[in-house]
């Protein structure tokens, strides 16, 4: 036993079937009309009668056919397969009678059955609608014929076969074009079908994305709000303008991380004998570059505070051993190799002489209007392959009068601009360092920033970018 289909698509079902069967219940007095208008015009000798019996008949069929629509609960295909041929075989047999009754008229009744015929051409199977033009093709010879010879009227039977095989032709083309049809409104069909599918996979997909973009959002905003605390954790350890003034009175310095957080962090120390100054660029950027940092400022804060060293090559040298130490304790755990480059300052404030050692960060300063350049060692810091045991170099440059300093980091030189889109470069660097070094700190700052961002463009930032400029010995001119 099936289940019945749900309420709404049966009454649909049932609206649509009624429709249909007022439809085909005006077009089956078609023939009627036909056949009135000949005895009224007066081309045919029947009488009204003829019209009035069959008229009688017609309506009873549509009537019922009506009411059985009404009356069914289910609305099946079966049913209404069932309503269409009822309709089309008893207004066949009713034409046959009208064949019968016509008599030199009789041949109007096909060309009124056309339209009947049609209902079926465009429902049914093509074999459906052969076997209902072999019907009525039964149905008009038999009753011709039986009409000649009850009207004794000696009309030749062989001119009525000659019509019906004329008229059989157009029958068998309506019939081949409404199968056309069919095919093109399967076609159709079956395409809506698979759009609607493909829609609603559309929507379903559409939906778990909205979720899956919601839950994203969701996370990125926790992970953003997490990186926006430890934003504010590593500036918390980066030394402010007052401490790096208390230094150098004169002094800048310029922070700009590729993502919130960065690698790269300095660290200062200052006391009446000595001052430092220290510089890291730690592996990488974002997030896993400030984790680093953290290692590093924890580690040279020990060294300076707690070991007491003051020695740039002592401090790179345990800064080395201590972070390779962290990094890299059991070499066969260690997936990573990570590390950082460095340089550092001490300011001998007592013998006005500074002492400089690098882990490939070299130190630019101006003194009496040249400049100069220490690299660093070739050596960088903590990585799986640094030699523990390396002894840094100390560079003494001796102040004079005044001497102006300055610490980068590589994403100053390396950040790309320009018409070419090539590297800022140190040539562009140190120009830019001589057309400016006389200037106080905080003018300096506001020209290096607009050059390199001038020089930038809309073009993305590749890496953190730092710099430190401080002064030792006279006011700048």
């Amino acid at each position: 036993m099936t289940d019945s289909p749900p309420d709404i698509k049966n009454e649909q079902k049932r609206l649509r079937l009624f429709r249909y069967s007022l439809l085909a219940m005006v077009s089956y007095q078609i023939p009627m009309a036909i056949a009135y208008l000949a005895k009224y015009l007066g081309i045919t000798g029947y009488e009204y009668k003829v019209i009035y019996i069959p008229y009688f008949l017609f309506l009873t069929c549509s009537i019922t056919a009506l009411s059985m629509i009404r009356i069914k609960k289910n609305i099946s295909r079966g049913f209404i397969h069932f309503i269409l041929h009822y309709q089309v075989v008893f207004c066949l047999v009713v034409a046959a009678y009208m064949t019968f009754a016509m008599d030199d008229q009789r041949h109007l009744v096909p060309i009124g059955c056309l339209l009947v015929l049609i209902f079926v051409f465009i429902q049914s199977p093509l074999f459906v609608s052969f076997a209902y033009i072999a019907l009525q093709v039964i149905l008009y010879m038999s009753a011709s014929y039986l009409g000649i010879r009850a009207s004794a009227s000696g009309a030749p039977f062989l001119s009525e076969v000659l019509y019906i095989f004329m008229y059989v032709p157009i029958c068998l083309f309506m019939a081949y074009l409404s199968k056309i049809m069919q095919d093109q409104r399967k076609k159709i069909n079956n395409a809506n079908t698979k759009l609607k599918s493909a829609h609603t996979e559309l929507e379903t997909t559409y939906s778990a994305l909205e979720n899956a973009h919601e839950e994203l959002e969701s996370h990125n905003e926790r992970m953003v709000e997490s990186i926006r605390y430890a934003e504010m954790i590593q500036r918390s350890l980066l030394p402010g303008l007052d401490r790096l003034k208390a230094v150098s009175p004169d002094s800048m310095f310029i922070w700009m991380p590729k993502d919130i957080v960065g690698g790269d962090i300095f660290y200062t120390y200052t006391s009446p004998e000595r001052s430092i100054i220290a510089l890291m660029d730690c592996t990488g950027h974002g997030v896993p570059g400030a984790f680093l940092t953290m290692i590093a400022y924890s580690e040279i804060r020990k060294i300076v505070l707690d070991d007491a060293y003051f020695s740039p090559s002592d401090i790179l040298q345990r800064l080395n051993r201590a972070v390779k130490n962290v990094l890299h304790k059991s070499a066969e755990r260690s997936e990573t190799d990570d590390g950082l480059d460095a340089a550092i300052c001490q300011i001998d404030h007592i013998n006005r002489k500074v002492i400089y050692a690098g882990a490939r960060l070299p130190l630019f300063y101006v003194k009496n209007q040249m400049l100069h350049r220490k690299n660093g060692d070739k050596h960088s810091i903590g990585y799986k392959d640094s030699d523990e045991h390396f002894h840094f170099t100390d560079h003494v440059i001796t102040v004079g009068d005044r001497c102006s300093f300055y610490l980068k980091t590589d994403g100053f030189t390396d950040q790309l601009g320009g018409v070419k889109n090539l590297r800022f470069g140190t040539k562009r660097y140190t120009a830019m360092i001589m057309d400016h070094y006389d200037k106080s700190y905080g003018d300096q700052r506001k020209i290096f920033l607009k050059t390199l961002l001038d020089y930038k463009g809309a073009g993305p930032q590749i890496d953190d970018i730092t710099l430190i400029g401080f002064s030792v010995g006279g006011e700048p001119a």
